[in-house]
């Protein structure tokens, strides 16, 4: 199956194949009536009459015939739609950077491991299919979930409890009803992980993510391959026993929801695994903060802040910021935001509804200094500021760059300079 890669808030023009066979021709793509259905109930692009404009999502989305790979904006080329192999060797980099921050960040099922190996090759969802194998293997060779299931039998010896009711027929006394415990590793937990497996070994490409699958579902050879809706998946109940297998249902819920399968149910027609790089940006920042400058500020993240507004005596529309840095003489509120600015505007593109909400937060938190933090765009870095109200509030418009910020598994110097300078 090809992978054509293309970027988040780019506009590619689509249309409906007339010989039955999905294709990219000319920076057209040509698709399935189905296809452009399944496109428009995933939500996360604007399909119109002939033009398809992605939103601010990063990953793969997979139809019958092609898939899509769709990288984070931060990265450009002349192009809209081209081969992976075609792209800049940048490429490489920028998708060891995303799942760096998609490690750093404490996303689902990914843990620091060795990225060296990723080549431009491959698509962001093999690497991150690989990552969850990788990972779910080490982990279920010294932890597997399992629970005690009540189990009624008869033995020739006594196991458990006598059920006495049925233990009376003198010519049959040498077979004991025994009613006991027995350790059972069929439990949603598992059979989630093994049916999602199963699914995922007929997608991936990679001979080195089947064979860790494989693994996986060897691992867990004793329990039931059956297919699990997602309302299974999202009634799970954890406790500090299997924690730890959290993220990797995440990991399956989220391939779940958004897959659509055969009638026969074991197979997947359509899917795909996508980033929401709004959310990913506004935790990378904070975990970065609080790594950078937590021991020159007491870091808060995401705290409760007041309501905006009062009604019947109850608070409505509250007031969250995303970082609020507390030191012995100053308070700094910081809200992130992920959307390119434009330097050739007077605003610079900055909303007017963010102005507001700045300035909300920074009256209820007595703040007298904010920060709107944005990725830095293919325009450079960009350094404004701004008053706020009679008040005259200092806001600082910044930008930081996302192209680079490991240095291996840990933050650049660059990144932390940029971002002790930001704030």
């Amino acid at each position: 199956m090809k992978t054509y890669s293309t970027f988040e808030y780019s506009e590619v023009e689509y249309r409906i194949t007339d010989d039955g066979k999905e294709r990219v021709e000319d920076s057209v793509i040509y698709l399935k009536e189905k296809s452009v259905e399944y496109l428009e109930k995933l939500n996360v692009a604007q399909v119109l009459r002939n033009k398809i404009k992605f939103q601010n999502y990063a990953g793969v989305i997979s139809f019958e015939d092609i898939r899509l790979e769709i990288l984070p904006k931060f990265l450009r080329t002349d192009k809209k739609l081209v081969k992976p192999k075609e792209i800049d060797e940048k490429r490489g980099k920028i998708l060891q950077n995303l799942v760096r921050m998609l490690e750093y960040s404490g996303w689902a099922g990914i843990k620091e491991t060795d990225l060296t190996h990723i080549g431009t090759e491959k698509n962001f969802f093999e690497i991150y299919v690989f990552l969850f194998a990788k990972n779910l293997a080490e982990l279920l060779k010294v932890n597997r979930d399992a629970s005690y299931i009540r189990t009624y039998d008869e033995l020739r010896f006594v196991r458990g409890r006598i059920d006495f009711r049925n233990y009376w027929n003198p010519a049959r006394l040498h077979i004991i009803p025994c009613s006991y415990y027995e350790r059972n590793m069929n439990t949603p937990i598992n059979r989630t992980l093994k049916f999602v497996s199963y699914l995922l070994l007929k997608k991936v490409e990679s001979s080195e993510t089947r064979r860790l699958l494989k693994s996986v579902m060897s691992i867990l050879d004793s329990v039931l391959l059956s297919p699990v809706t997602l309302v299974e998946v999202e009634n799970i109940t954890f406790n500090r026993l299997n924690s730890r297998f959290i993220p990797f249902i995440d990991f399956c819920k989220a391939f779940l929801r958004d897959s659509v399968f055969s009638l026969q149910g074991s197979d997947v027609e359509f899917f795909s695994f996508l980033i929401p790089m709004e959310v990913l940006f506004e935790r990378f920042i904070a975990r970065a903060i609080k790594d950078t400058v937590g021991d020159l500020y007491e870091i808060k993240i995401q705290p409760y802040a007041g309501y905006l507004a009062r009604k019947d005596g109850r608070g409505i529309f509250a007031l969250q910021p995303d970082i609020i840095l507390e030191g012995e003489e100053t308070k700094i509120i910081v809200d992130t935001k992920y959307k390119l600015l434009n330097p050739e505007d007077r605003k610079l593109g900055v909303s007017q509804q963010d102005l507001y909400q700045m300035y909300a937060y920074c009256k209820e938190l007595n703040s007298k200094r904010c920060v709107l933090l944005y990725p830095e765009g293919v325009n450079g870095e960009i350094k404004q500021d701004f008053k706020l109200g009679k008040d005259e509030i200092d806001l600082h418009v910044r930008t930081v760059s996302l192209e680079y910020p490991f240095e291996g598994n840990k933050l650049s110097e660059d990144f932390k300079s940029a971002l002790i300078e930001a704030i």
